[in-house]
Formats: structure tokens, sequence, C-alpha cells
């Protein structure tokens, strides 16, 4: 094995293309995100690792979400730069995209400099110095990797048409239903309420405290909580909203207004303003709250009732007046079974890939781990 600067084994060449001004084409052109754009012209022909030379989030902070490979003829975006081996015959191009996106953050990231605008140049990265085994081992580890890679990727296409599939039903399910009503969301809801408007002050311990950031695939993701309160200023909370289990959230202001999530434990804690909590009345089941909430038909009410600021807001009044179809309870119990099995192949589907995602990440450390 041997350990070599990416400018002695490797071409490095930065893109030549504008990625805003790009003409469309039949010529697939890498650009800083996954999803690849198009062009009518192409700058390589052979298989390659393409870096941004910008940094992934800016503001001050050097990051590098992801190193990219494309292999044929293909445009490459004015802001990265493309790494093609010099003999395939020693360095194999997809081994090396591998080992950058495994080794990125210690190899690349700490070279990127700047305050505002963090980048990096090409002639720094090429001095990035990189680990190369025998074109056997290297052929066996992507071959491995590969497989990993593959796995994730098929899960991916399931979980997206699983989730297409889920969403159709679930529309269909609450919008075309036999017996229902129409009526405003106040009168199926005891009074939609929220939490406190003042940032409270945090604790090293207490009573979590959720806000948006903790609403994440439709449910409370408490490791994403603000931080703790003491237990004075909850019971001062509880005073206007007191959380249990079944109760129904909405995030009514700022740029993730619309989501929706179901609160699934009996542990304590309590909310921040911008969550809107609702509490179905006893002649109403929660999760078809839930469901309705998440419907295309609620959603665009979102859309078409939040104040069109700097930072979309839906009022409390506003939310109550919201216009909603009620079926009787037992129908509306029958549309959340049905519902709830789609709910759970989603969530077996999406299990299993965080687990594949687990496997692969430990298979390329042992395989990209270099003494």
């Amino acid at each position: 094995m041997v350990r070599l600067r990416l400018d002695e084994c490797c071409t490095l060449e930065k893109g030549n293309t504008p990625i805003q001004k790009a003409v469309p084409g039949p010529y697939p052109m890498v650009v800083t995100a996954a999803a690849r754009k198009t062009c009518d012209s192409y700058q390589f022909d052979a298989p390659s690792v393409c870096i941004p030379l910008v940094s992934s989030r800016g503001h001050g902070v050097a990051s590098l979400n992801q190193v990219y490979y494309q292999e044929g003829k293909f445009a490459l975006g004015n802001i990265l730069c493309g790494v093609t081996p010099k003999d395939s015959k020693i360095l194999n191009a997809k081994f090396l995209s591998y080992y950058l996106n495994f080794a990125k953050d210690w190899l690349i990231v700490p070279l990127m400099t700047g305050g505002a605008n963090v980048s990096l140049t090409v002639k720094t990265l090429g001095k990035v110095k990189v680990f190369i085994p025998k074109i056997e081992e290297q052929q066996r580890i992507v071959e491995i990797l590969d497989k990993f890679t593959s796995l994730v990727s098929s899960l991916d296409s399931e979980i997206a048409l699983r989730q297409k599939q889920y969403e159709y039903y679930r529309d269909k399910l609450v919008s075309e239903v036999e017996g229902t009503k129409g009526v405003l969301l106040d009168m199926l809801c005891q009074p939609v309420t929220d939490g406190p408007h003042e940032s409270p002050k945090f604790y090293d311990y207490g009573i979590p405290f959720i806000s948006v950031d903790a609403i994440e695939d439709n449910k409370i993701n408490f490791e994403r909580k603000r931080g703790y309160i003491s237990e004075e200023y909850d019971l001062q909370c509880r005073l206007k909203y007191s959380p249990q289990k079944n109760d129904v959230y909405i995030v009514k202001s700022g740029s993730t207004v619309g989501k929706v999530a179901i609160v699934e434990t009996d542990e304590r804690f309590n909310i921040w303003s911008p969550l809107a909590a609702m509490r179905v009345n006893s002649e109403n089941c929660p999760k078809y709250l839930y469901y309705l909430l998440l419907t295309k038909a609620m959603q665009d009410q979102v859309k078409e009732k939040c104040s069109k600021g700097s930072q979309p807001n839906l009022s409390m009044r506003v939310l109550e007046k919201f216009a909603v179809t009620i079926p009787p309870l037992p129908l509306q119990q029958r549309i959340v079974r049905t519902l709830d099995l789609f709910e759970s192949l989603l969530s077996n589907l999406k299990k299993e890939r965080e687990l594949r995602q687990k496997q692969y990440e430990y298979y390329r450390e042992k395989l990209l781990t270099f003494a």
C-alpha cells in the first residue's frame, strides 16, 4: 500500500459550467446536490470523483455533505472539482469516491478557509494524501460497498413508492366518506391552544420543553427538545395547557408551518407557542384528527390562510375556523385502523433502511481504515 497526494495520482480540474446558466441537454451535470441536472455539453469522459469547493453550510462554517461519483460523459458545475485517476490500473475512481466520502471530515474539510464564504482551492485539494491499496483490494472493497449502497437505494425507492401510496389512500379515505358533516375545527376539539409566548429559562435537568424542532416524521423527538424547564414554570404553563397522550400538534409559525404530530407518550413535557395543541372531544377519535390534518385539503388551507410575511404565521383564531368534514365515530375508527397499517409498513421500511445504513457505515469503516 502507498500513500500519495491527489495531484500525484489524479488529474484535478475545476468545473467550467455555471450551474444557474447551464443549458439543459443530454449530458448529466454534477452539482452540489445528490440529484443531477443536465447540460447540452460535457467536460469529462472518464470515471471521476466530484468534490464541492464551497462549504455545504456556508455562514463561516466549514462543511462537506457529500463527495460525488460520476461515469461517462458529464458536465461539472463551476464550484466543484473533478478528480480523475491518471491510471485506472493503479487507482479505481469508485474506490476513491468511497474513501474520500468516508474521510472527508478530516482530510478535506479542515482545509477549507474563509469568513462568510468558506471554500477550498483546487491547488489545496491536490495536496490531500490518500491511501492506495493494491488494485485488487480496491475492487474487492468497491464490490462489497456497492452491495450495501444498492440495498439502501432499493429501500429508498420502496419507501418513496409506499409513501405516495399511503398519501393517496389517506386523502381518499378521509375526504370521500359517506355520512360526513361539515364543521369548524373548534367544534371537533376542545379549545385549541398553544404554549407560552416568552422564551423560558433553561436548566441542566427538569421538564422537557419542546418546539417545532422536535416535530420529526410526524412524531415528537424528545432528543431535539429546546431544553429543560423548572417544575415551577411547568406548573405555570399547565394553567393554560397541560400536554397529554393523544393530543395533536400543528406547527403554526415559521418555515415548517403545517407540520403535524401526535403525542404517543405519557411522559411529562411542555410546549412553546409556535405549536398549536388540539384535543378532540369525546365524540371523536384523536388519531382521525391527526390523519385529517395531514391531508392535502388541510395542508392547502394552511398555505392559503397563513400570513405571507418573512415568517409564515397561522393565527389561533384562523386555525380554529378551518373547515373540516367529520364522519361518525365508528367510521373514523375504521379509517384510522386502515391508515395505521400503512404507517406501520412505512415505519418498518424506514427502520430497515436505518439498519442497512448503519451496516454499510460499519463495514465502510472496517474496510477503509488503513494503518
